[in-house]
């Protein structure tokens, strides 16, 4: 149908989010407005209703970290502003994969750049802003349109919420909209192909005022309360104190952990739990821990992040855990520049990254995630004894245009998994033919 894609196109298109339906509150609702309800999983039946006007929902543009697309929803002038986006997506070779629509009334409408795969949350974020602060120049120069901020949206934005797109308005008690091509035509979006937009791990790890920001396990960690001892408390403390080095460096990175020990202290349960992350010594103890225990994990100069593409998970039936976990660690080493095929992580780390409050339970999703064929350990590490420092688990992450048994066989021929076999042996579990096998069995391993 001309002016509206199929349900299963526009589906894949977003890269198959969840959504939220609007709905009318049944109390205190005089009005008989309309609002958002809380984020679902979405089906093609589901996109379906929403295109036919019947069900409306937004479309959430972030999950995981990571973007499903780009949007720019003006308010006032559309028509005039619309020319000015499409101009700085060709200046990025972005257009094939860009669509428009209508809006619920006069004046409206949105711009929407479909990517595959996805791209980390904060990337997309700065370049739909810089897109935005360009068309507002511009306008304002060439067209002497002074262009309300509020009136002219860019997503994804920090966090994750929604954007409707087509469908229906019912707050506004709008129309049916329509899908138009980039020159404000009927289109059904057939000739939309999603773009490819490149990153590094710099772009990950700088935020839009150009210094590194926390990551949102990070500050979601920080704004829990802490119910127990001081003894778990400084566990807590010791994946903050990680972070702050990745953020400060070595040299401030107690003086930054202090400060937000600070912010714990007061929602605290116990007060000893409470004196004691007010401690300045607690914050240094924390980072001198991570310092001595983890130095080992450095960036690896044999496979470059940038040349390596993580799965997109949007195109796989993954289980809730398993996707958590891999995109988590793709998050963690795209950020530090890791080798996806041979990384060093504990299990602490790994909580922490993936927002698990006890490792035991990050295990158990990296059982699930390696069952599943998104991972492998390459080598199981050891414990800390009395004395002997333990060694960390090996990990190796599948990309795209890979097999797992192909990232494992470039991750053994990494320099670290050479020297872990001389400081560790030989591993308990090996990859083979892309089945798992106990050790014992004797292997090539390739020179």
């Amino acid at each position: 149908m001309l002016g509206r894609p199929s349900a299963q196109w526009l589906f894949s298109l977003l890269n198959k989010p969840k959504a939220q339906w609007q709905y009318q509150l049944k109390k205190n609702n005089g009005d008989g407005g309309w609002t958002y309800g809380r984020v679902r999983d979405l089906t093609v039946g589901g996109v379906e209703s929403h295109l036919t006007g019947e069900y409306p929902k937004g479309f959430c543009y972030a999950a995981g970290g990571f973007a499903n697309f780009l949007a720019w929803d003006v308010d006032e002038n559309f028509e005039l502003l619309a020319p000015f986006i499409v101009d700085e997506l060709k200046k990025r070779k972005w257009e094939r994969g860009a669509g428009a629509t209508d809006g619920s009334s006069a004046g409206r409408g949105k711009i929407v750049q479909f990517i595959r795969p996805r791209i980390p949350q904060a990337v997309a974020v700065r370049h739909s802003e810089e897109i935005r602060r360009a068309v507002i120049e511009r306008a304002e120069a060439e067209l002497l349109l002074k262009i309300d901020p509020e009136k002219f949206s860019a997503y994804p934005k920090n966090g994750c919420a929604v954007v409707r797109i087509l469908g229906r308005n019912r707050i506004r008690d709008g129309k049916l909209e329509q899908a138009l091509d980039l020159n404000l035509r009927p289109s059904d979006w057939k000739y939309v192909k999603p773009v490819l937009i490149p990153y590094s791990p710099e772009d990950v790890l700088v935020h839009k005022n150009g210094q590194r920001q926390r990551a949102q396990w990070a500050s979601d960690l920080i704004a829990t309360p802490i119910i127990g001892t001081m003894k778990e408390a400084f566990k807590v403390m010791i994946r903050l104190a990680d972070e702050a080095v990745r953020l400060e460096g070595e040299s401030r990175a107690a003086q930054v952990l202090h400060e937000w020990c600070l912010g714990m202290a007061s929602s605290a349960y116990r007060p000893r739990t409470a004196k004691g992350l007010k401690r300045k010594d607690s914050a240094e103890n924390a980072v001198k821990w991570v310092l001595a225990h983890r130095r080992n994990v450095v960036p690896s100069t044999n496979t470059p992040a940038s040349t390596w593409q993580p799965l997109d998970l949007s195109e796989m039936k993954v289980p809730k855990r398993a996707r958590k976990l891999y995109e988590a660690l793709v998050r963690y080493i795209t950020a530090k520049g890791l080798n996806a095929h041979c990384f060093g992580m504990d299990y602490d780390r790994v909580a922490a990254v993936s927002q698990y409050r006890e490792k035991s339970a990050a295990g158990k999703a990296a059982n699930k995630t390696e069952d599943f064929g998104l991972l492998f350990r390459l080598h199981r590490g050891c414990k800390h004894n009395k004395g002997e420092h333990g060694l960390l688990t090996l990990w190796c992450l599948r990309g795209q245009g890979e097999t797992l048994q192909e990232a494992v066989d470039d991750g053994m021929q990494t320099e670290m998994f050479q020297k872990r076999l001389d400081e560790g042996g030989e591993p308990t579990v090996w990859l083979v033919n892309g089945r798992k096998v106990q050790s014992g069995i004797p292997l090539a391993i390739a020179a």
